[in-house]
């Protein structure tokens, strides 16, 4: 509860696991500078000027925390960004139109050490050489492709495992424990299932055809994991309202 002229009080509650790379404290930081804003200045905040306060806010603290998270979090719904400068996004649809069965591994990892060894290893050429990199004709067929995600669940599975490729043979984030909670997915029947944010540990998701949610959360029962089923995508992003 905050109000205009005196103090106030955030409280955040989740039942999403903290520091393991599914955007938490992006989520907090933008949840927090919109009330702040809204109670300061007795108007809703423009999303793109929150995103970029927001931004700054955590980027000052050092978290490791990209343009990625703060878009996906304000804007919300299903979105490509853009990585121009500033990062622009474009909505693609409300959601994903399929479930998401979100793992956590419990196994811990610094951020910022993990993104200063990923650069370490771009600097000495261990790693971009050898990424093969898209034609104009790739790119436009990814681009296809994200347009209609929403309504093909089955393509996006794909990126989603080509991406997960990409991290485990090229970049080397991925550890013993999600390559196996991956392949349980997709053996149990996901679309996809890759790692998210910088890897090392944290967390993974799976793209799930509703009736396969069951299979997919039996499958990692017996992994040192956490599942956690998400219906959807939150398609409203930041919700303000104007103070009376």
């Amino acid at each position: 509860m905050l109000t205009r002229g005196g103090g106030g009080e955030l409280l955040s509650r989740t039942d999403a696991p903290v520091g393991a790379g599914v955007s938490s404290s992006a989520a907090v930081t933008v949840a927090a500078s919109a009330a702040l804003l809204t109670a300061a200045e007795g108007a809703v905040p423009g999303v793109q000027r929150l995103t970029e306060l927001a931004y700054q806010a955590e980027r000052s603290v050092g978290s490791g925390a990209g343009w990625m998270d703060f878009l996906a979090c304000a804007y919300g719904g299903l979105r490509r960004i853009e990585a121009s400068t500033p990062p622009t996004t474009k909505h693609l649809a409300a959601t994903l139109g399929t479930s998401v069965v979100l793992i956590d591994t419990r196994e811990r990892r610094a951020t910022a050490r993990v993104l200063v060894n990923k650069r370490e290893r771009l600097a000495a050429g261990a790693v971009h050489h050898r990424l093969p990199r898209p034609g104009p004709a790739d790119r436009r067929r990814g681009h296809r492709r994200h347009g209609g995600a929403a309504h093909r669940p089955p393509q996006l599975g794909d990126l989603i495992n080509r991406g997960q490729e990409l991290l485990r043979h090229y970049m080397k984030c991925s550890t013993p424990l999600i390559d196996r909670c991956v392949a349980a997915c997709m053996t149990a029947g996901a679309y996809g299932a890759k790692l998210t944010g910088s890897g090392h540990g944290g967390c993974l998701f799976a793209l799930v055809p509703p009736e396969r949610i069951s299979a997919v959360v039996d499958a990692v029962a017996g992994l040192p994991v956490r599942p956690l089923v998400l219906d959807d995508t939150d398609s409203k992003g930041v919700l303000c309202t104007r103070l009376t």
